[in-house]
């Protein structure tokens, strides 16, 4: 009885490790688990069809990726930042520029993009203009692909 008091603890502490998710996932699913090893019944593949589906429809409402941004602003006044936000759309206009509020400041960013690399050419661009201008990781507009033929 006490070994299996100890068992039970143990899988308790594995499963709120940073692993355990993971780990309840694959016993749940069969995949770990020696019983009914090598079998998988209709209702599970359908399932896993219908979570695939669901995660697609909501990364289609989500219409934004992980990606980077430069941040050109940051501060305490919104009228500067709007100032600043103004100037960057008129000498740049082909890039995205928005204004984030995260109290008690005010951040003006600008572009989306996909690698850190694009947005450190943005960042090298722009430094003059913006000495403390620096890269930071941000959702972002997805990219417009309506041009892309398939």
């Amino acid at each position: 009885m006490e070994s299996n008091r100890s068992v039970l603890a143990w899988i308790l502490r594995l499963i709120h490790g940073p692993a355990g998710i993971l780990i309840l996932i694959m016993c749940l699913s069969g995949i770990a688990g020696p019983a009914g090893a090598g079998y998988r019944s209709q209702t599970d593949d359908s399932l896993a069809q219908a979570l695939v589906r669901k995660h697609i429809r909501l990364n289609a409402m989500k219409m934004s990726m992980p990606g980077y941004r430069v941040q050109i602003y940051y501060g305490g006044t919104r009228m500067k930042a709007t100032e600043i936000k103004s100037a960057f759309m008129r000498d740049h206009p082909g890039v995205a520029t928005y204004l984030v509020y995260q109290q008690p400041n005010f951040k003006v960013r600008v572009g989306d993009f996909e690698t850190r690399m694009d947005a450190l050419r943005m960042l090298d661009d722009i430094q003059g203009e913006y000495p403390a201008a620096f890269v930071v990781a941000d959702e972002v507009s997805l990219p417009d692909l309506s041009h892309v033929k398939e």
